[in-house]
């Protein structure tokens, strides 16, 4: 039992953690690999075969270098059994690698990928799994917060991601900017629950992409908090991809203040089932303005079991619009839900299944095209 772990400055740190019943506990202390002082880079954990157990673990730590990296491979297992963990905290360029059919790192708290950091990854892949359980106020799993930009967590190629608490594809704090999800290939899944891409934060955007699965998922895409609006944000499913919601809560594109948020479906076999619950383009209280979100369903792809699709909601949402080009929509009912300017346009080979549609003034427009 290691009372400290710590790979550490002015030095290139190596740990090897290998072979099947090989346990590292260190049960005390947090692992840290790259830690402050400046010149700390490239410190490297592989977990091989072997088991760590450990309250929490930082890669990339406090102004060091940058460029640290964790890889759980063939069968590794790392339990952060306490606190939260990070793959990136100030420090550019970390990497975390998740690969290999029983690899796991099974995280008892919150983990935030690109804190105050840039250029950080988390990559689940051929058979390894992320598994995060944080039932607290706060986001689970964050990608990019606290003025993070540009990372990037991946499920491919038969990883898998399951969440019990939050998750945020871009945190809740200024200059939170382009952070991506890319769930890709026809085994990969992610389970997960309240979703959101860009909560106070622009620019960032998950992909459901070659058959890859999101399922139990309850999303908003763009969704402001106080004087953070969520903007610019997107949801792609795309190339057989498949998202259900989690059949008791709203799809919301555009939740509170902001504005130009998207989902796009395209593709033949591309599919967003919300599972007999609303979706909603955008949605507004008297507090809260938003403008310019789009939903395109394009090239077979498909948004259905929808109840009502409200193309706006609340006294100020405008300027939506919906797409439906090549693709399919299915609900019961479409709804206009304020006086301002909103717009349906069907073009091409589009079909929409709709029991009935409520339009309430010369300011929204449907047309067939």
């Amino acid at each position: 039992d290691i009372s400290a772990l710590e790979v550490v400055d002015s030095f290139v740190g190596r740990m090897l953690v290998t072979g099947g019943g090989s346990l590292w506990s260190n049960s005390s202390s947090v692992a840290y690999f790259g830690v402050a002082g400046g010149s700390t880079t490239n410190a490297s954990l592989t977990v091989d075969g072997g088991k760590l157990i450990t309250p929490a673990i930082l890669v990339g730590y406090n102004g060091s270098g940058g460029y640290n990296s964790l890889v759980i491979s063939n069968g590794g297992q790392v339990f952060a059994t306490l606190n939260p963990s990070y793959v990136g905290l100030g420090t550019p360029g970390n990497t975390a690698v998740i690969t290999g059919t029983n690899s796991l790192w099974n995280q008892v708290s919150s983990m935030i990928v690109g804190s105050a950091a840039t250029g950080t990854s988390l990559r689940v892949e051929k058979g390894g799994a992320l598994n995060v359980s944080y039932a607290s106020s706060g986001a689970a799993l964050a990608i990019g917060a606290s003025g993070g930009q540009s990372n990037a967590l991946t499920i491919a190629s038969g990883g898998r991601l399951t969440m019990a608490g939050t998750f945020h594809g871009g945190d809740n704090t200024a200059g939170v900017a382009a952070n991506t999800v890319l769930i890709t290939g026809s085994n990969s899944l992610a389970t997960l629950s309240l979703t959101r891409i860009g909560y106070g934060a622009s620019l960032n955007s998950l992909t459901i992409d070659d058959g890859a699965v999101v399922t139990n998922c309850r999303v908003s895409v763009g969704q402001g908090n106080g004087a953070l609006g969520g903007s610019s944000n997107s949801l792609v499913v795309t190339n057989g991809g498949r998202f259900f919601g989690d059949g008791a809560n709203s799809t919301f594109v555009t939740y509170g203040s902001g504005c130009s948020n998207t989902v796009i479906i395209t593709g033949t076999g591309s599919v967003m089932n919300c599972r007999a619950q609303p979706f909603y383009l955008a949605w507004s209280d008297s507090a809260s303005s938003n403008s310019f979100s789009t939903l395109a369903l394009l090239a077979g792809g498909v948004l259905t079991n929808v109840t009502t699709m409200y193309v706006a909601s609340g006294p100020n949402s405008s300027n939506g619009f919906v797409l439906v080009n090549g693709g399919v929509l299915s609900a019961t009912s479409l709804a206009f839900g304020n006086l301002l300017t909103n717009t349906v346009i069907m073009d091409g080979a589009a079909q929409m299944t709709i029991a009935s549609m409520f339009i309430t003034n010369v300011n929204q427009n449907f047309s067939f095209r």
